[in-house]
């Protein structure tokens, strides 16, 4: 679900990691609320589902921030890109627009802008989310089993 502010960047924001949260907040305290959740989990596992949950609610905001920013970035990069292109425009020549067809012209500064921002946003957002995706699954590694986790760094 996206919802598209009015204002002159167009710039949308994704809230279904939020909506998610929520859910997964409201089913975790109607069952902790009914069943007693205390008694079915074993010693230490009420930490453990707080601790998921709290994971979940870090990833989820994490998330909401970081295509919030990222959007903003690749909007900046858009008007940066047409602004360049316009000023680029408007030094040609006359015959350079006799030869051109006008809907390539438009194509350019409207879709190719687009695509080339898009492009660059979303490469360096992966970069950075499996960046820190692998860090993290190597600290709970070294968390669940320390000497496996030396021996595997050590055979590979």
């Amino acid at each position: 679900m996206k919802f598209i502010s009015n204002n002159k960047s167009d710039f949308s924001i994704e809230i279904t990691p939020l909506i998610d949260i929520v859910f997964l907040l409201v089913i975790f305290s109607v069952v902790y609320a009914k069943i007693g959740f205390c008694h079915v989990m074993c010693v230490g596992g009420r930490r453990r589902a707080l601790s998921l949950i709290f994971i979940a609610l870090g990833r989820g905001i994490g998330f909401f921030v970081g295509n919030y920013f990222m959007s903003k970035v690749g909007f900046g990069i858009v008007h940066d890109l047409r602004a360049e292109l316009f000023e680029k425009l408007h030094n040609l020549p006359k015959s350079y627009f006799d030869a051109n067809q006008s809907g390539q012209l438009i194509n350019r500064i409207t879709f190719t802008t687009t695509q080339v921002a898009g492009a660059a946003s979303n490469a360096v957002k992966t970069l950075i989310r499996e960046g820190f995706l692998l860090i993290g699954l190597f600290i709970y590694l070294l968390i669940l089993n320390f000497k496996l986790t030396l021996l595997l760094i050590g055979t590979a």
